[in-house]
C-alpha cells in the first residue's frame, strides 16, 4: 500500500480533470450560452466548438504537469525540456484556437461588418478566412520556434527568401488570385449572372481563387483565369432592366395602303396598352420595300429580363400581330408567291396565283 500512496494525490489530479470535463464543462458552457445574450445562439456554439478541442488538450497537459509535481518524478518538471515543451503546448492551444475561430465565427465576422455597412461576397470572405488562418499558423510556428532557442530573424528571411521564390515561380497563379480578389471587390458579375466576354457566353456557376467556371448554353462548362476577366471587357445581361424585341414583319406588296396604316395603328395600339412592354420607348413604322414584300419594322422593350418571360411576350405580340393581320385581310409576303407554267394545249402562258 505504500507503494502506491505517493501516486495517489497525481491520480486524484487527473481524475479531477476527467471529472471536470464530464460534469463541469457542460454546465460552464450553459453559463455562459446565458451571459453572452447578445450574440446568437449559433455565434455563441461557434465560438465553443472552436475553443473545445483545444481547451481540452491544454487542461489535459495542465494536469498531466500538476500531476507529475506531486509524484515521485517531481524532478523532471524543473527540466528545462519540459518547460519548453509546457510553453509550447500552450501556444499552440491558443493559435490552434484562433484558428478555429476564424473559420467557426465566420458569421459573426459577416454580422459585423454588415453593421458598418460594408458586405463582402461568400466567397472573397472565405479568401480572408483562409488567408487569416495561413497568418495564424505562421505566427503559431514562429512563435514555437522562438521558444526552443532558433534565431526568429533567420526565420523570418528564410520565409521571405522562400516566399519571393514561391512567388516567381507561382506568378500566374498569384496573378489569378487577385484577379479573383478583383473581381470579389468590384463585382462585375456574380455566381448566376448571365454574361458575355472573350468570346463566351452563358452563365456563372463558380468564381475560385484560380478561375471563374461559366456554363454555355451547349451546356460545357468553359473555365477562364481570373487574371484575364480583371482586365478584360464583360457584357453582364443580368444587370440590364429591360430586353430588346425587334424584327421586321414582310407583308405582301399588294398590300393598300389604307389597311396597311389600319395596321400600323392597330399594332402601335396593343404595344402600348401592353402591361409588360414598354410604351414610351417603341417603333412601328413601314419601314422599307422588299423585292416582293412591303416591310414593317417593330422595335420595343420588354419590362423583364428573365428569359422564360421574355420568349411569353413575344409569343403574345407574335400572335397580335397574326390576329391584325387576319382583321385587316393582310397576307405575309410568302403567301403571294406567283407560280409560273406552260399549257402545252395553248399557245401563250397562263398565271395562277
Amino acid at each position: 500500500m505504500q507503494i502506491f500512496e505517493p501516486w495517489l494525490m497525481p491520480l486524484a489530479i487527473l481524475a479531477s480533470f476527467f471529472l471536470f470535463k464530464l460534469i463541469l464543462r457542460p454546465l460552464i458552457r450553459k453559463l455562459l450560452m446565458l451571459f453572452a445574450a447578445k450574440l446568437s445562439a449559433s455565434s455563441v456554439q461557434g465560438i465553443l466548438d472552436a475553443s473545445k478541442a483545444p481547451a481540452d488538450f491544454i487542461l489535459a497537459v495542465l494536469a498531466f504537469f500538476f500531476a507529475l509535481m506531486v509524484s515521485p518524478l517531481e524532478s523532471m518538471t524543473n527540466h528545462i525540456l519540459m518547460k519548453h515543451l509546457i510553453r509550447s503546448c500552450v501556444i499552440i492551444s491558443i493559435f490552434w484556437t484562433f484558428f478555429n475561430l476564424v473559420s467557426s465565427t465566420h458569421d459573426i465576422f459577416l454580422k459585423v461588418l454588415s453593421s458598418f455597412a460594408i458586405r463582402l461576397d461568400a466567397v472573397l470572405s472565405n479568401i480572408i478566412s483562409t488567408f487569416l488562418q495561413f497568418f495564424i499558423l505562421a505566427v503559431g510556428f514562429a512563435m514555437i520556434v522562438s521558444e526552443w532557442g532558433y534565431d526568429i530573424n533567420g526565420f523570418i528571411a528564410g520565409l521571405s527568401l522562400g516566399g519571393l521564390a514561391v512567388s516567381l515561380a507561382a506568378k500566374d497563379a498569384l496573378a489569378n488570385v487577385f484577379g479573383s480578389i478583383i473581381i470579389l471587390m468590384d463585382k462585375p458579375f456574380v455566381i448566376g449572372d448571365w454574361i458575355e466576354t472573350l468570346g463566351v457566353e452563358g452563365t456563372v456557376e463558380k468564381i475560385s481563387l484560380r478561375s471563374t467556371s461559366i456554363r454555355t448554353y451547349p451546356e460545357a462548362l468553359v473555365y477562364l483565369p481570373n487574371s484575364l476577366l480583371a482586365n478584360t471587357l464583360i457584357a453582364n445581361y443580368s444587370r440590364r432592366s429591360k430586353r430588346r424585341i425587334e424584327f421586321t414583319l414582310s407583308i405582301a406588296d399588294s398590300t393598300p395602303s389604307e389597311k396597311l396604316e389600319h395596321a400600323l395603328a392597330d399594332i402601335r395600339s396593343y404595344i402600348t396598352e401592353h402591361p409588360r412592354i414598354y410604351s414610351n420607348n417603341f417603333n412601328v413604322n413601314f419601314d422599307a420595300f422588299g423585292e416582293k414584300s412591303l416591310n414593317i419594322y417593330i422595335f420595343c422593350y420588354s419590362k423583364t429580363t428573365v428569359y422564360l418571360e421574355f420568349l411569353k411576350i413575344k409569343e403574345e405580340l407574335n400572335f397580335a400581330l397574326l390576329e391584325i393581320m387576319t382583321k385587316h385581310q393582310i397576307a405575309s409576303s410568302s403567301t403571294s408567291t406567283n407560280i409560273y407554267f406552260n399549257n402545252p394545249a395553248a399557245p401563250g402562258t397562263s398565271k395562277q396565283q
